[in-house]
């Protein structure tokens, strides 16, 4: 696959004195303009062997690679000639390239009423950070092992015991390497960081499954611990400007419960409702001294499904996730409610739909950061209220594709790629 990104940002900053604007060198205007390639190569082969009566034992092999291109161009407004000039000393172009080759097996069977799965993932990563302008390249080349292992114990039809163990990865996002520094905000300038290492998590689960005809209930017990959590990283110098960058953390940790409710209430009403409420603790000492944090946390989903009448149906969803703690701060609350209209049309071959995200425009990410004599809160709100309308037309049966591509899958888990914390700036 190959996709191609054209962007273009205009910055417009003004300088104040005493509630009056002034004409000062902290007024500035400037065009951004980002040019990316982006090109994703894989190929993949599964082998499956049933072993008696209900074991299986599974098998295959992936091979992928992944090229970044991003050239970055700054072109500032110069006053006195009233022309957008090219900046060569912000301008940049980052080139990132990624192969990832593993190789996975798993066996899986039933003694009775226990059920069980043993898997092992083994992967080499070779990764190459080209910064072009400034000449300057890092190469970052690993191995793994990637083991995951589950139990399960059914009482009846309708009790079901889980234990579980998984290890996954998740590596630092393109923009968290490139290293050259973005001043697109003079005040508050950012820098990648190239020596920046992927995070592992590892994950244990105990759950119980309580299933009847017209509802079910889930209940999970975890502990989840994350070594080299990628975080964001905020100093200021002298001057009261503050460096956004990314580093890698010693220690996170994780444990808390969820409750999963799925129900029936009646034939024309569906709801799902999870509640996750878990205490948090990050250990970011290795960066600074006394860089540490911890607080209680949750987050509450709902989702709601009404069928109106044959052939149209409604459904609302919301989200609330409470505060969440970073070494140097919070990230504050956020929550948003969704609507959706979806009406069958041309005798089910077709529907129509109406949607709207962020019903109240609620929707936005804030962190407050506080450092060495500084405290910072930054808010983004992107246009999160949103009205889709949308037409479905389906033609053939997807239902033969369908059984292929479960089959293929296997159950397997790949372990997560393109991680990262900078999702919000």
């Amino acid at each position: 696959s190959k996709g191609v990104d054209n962007n273009y940002l205009l910055i417009e900053q003004e300088g104040f004195l005493n509630g009056f604007n002034i004409q000062s060198d902290t007024s500035i205007s400037q065009q951004n303009n980002t040019t990316g390639n982006n090109y994703y190569y894989s190929g993949q082969t599964d082998y499956t062997k049933p072993l008696g009566k209900t074991g299986k034992f599974e098998a295959g092999a992936k091979a992928q690679e992944r090229n970044t291109d991003r050239d970055f161009d700054v072109n500032n407004y110069n006053l006195a000639t009233g022309i957008y000039e090219f900046n060569t000393f912000q301008s940049n172009r980052f080139v990132y390239n990624e192969r990832l080759l593993s190789l996975y097996g798993s066996y899986s069977n039933n003694i009775g009423k226990l059920g069980y799965q043993a898997g092992l993932r083994a992967e080499e990563a070779l990764t190459k950070s080209n910064q072009r302008t400034t000449n300057q390249i890092y190469t970052y080349n690993y191995f793994n092992l990637f083991p995951s292992a589950y139990l399960s114990y059914k009482i009846k039809e309708i009790n079901e015991f889980r234990v579980s163990y998984s290890r996954r990865i998740n590596r630092p996002d393109f923009g968290n390497l490139n290293p050259f520094i973005d001043y697109s905000d003079r005040f508050n300038i950012r820098a990648g960081n190239p020596y920046l290492r992927p995070e592992y998590i590892n994950s244990y689960e105990l759950s119980h499954v309580l299933t009847k005809s017209n509802w079910s209930f889930s209940s999970t017990l975890y502990y989840r611990q994350t070594d080299n959590m990628i975080f964001r990283y905020r100093t200021m110098n002298d001057e009261g400007v503050t460096l956004l960058t990314f580093q890698n953390l010693a220690k996170a940790q994780s444990t808390g419960i969820e409750l999963i409710a799925d129900l029936s209430l009646v034939k024309w009403w569906k709801v799902n409702t999870s509640f996750n409420f878990y205490q948090s603790q990050v250990d970011a000492g290795n960066v600074a001294e006394g860089l540490t944090n911890k607080n209680q946390s949750g987050n509450v989903k709902l989702m709601s499904n009404w069928k109106i009448k044959p052939g149209i149906d409604a459904q609302l969803s919301y989200n609330y996730q409470a505060p969440n703690i970073t070494p140097q701060g919070t990230i504050l609350p956020m929550q948003a409610l969704d609507a959706s209209l979806k009406k069958d049309v041309l005798k089910g071959k077709g529907n129509l739909s109406v949607r709207v995200s962020d019903v109240f425009n609620t929707r936005q990410f804030a962190i407050r950061t506080t450092g060495v004599n500084f405290t910072d809160e930054f808010v983004r709100k992107r246009e999160s209220r949103i009205f889709f309308a949308t037409f479905t037309y389906r033609f053939g049966s997807m239902e033969n594709i369908s059984k292929k591509s479960n089959k293929k899958s296997g159950g397997r888990e790949d372990g997560g790629t393109g991680g990262g914390t900078d999702d919000m700036q």
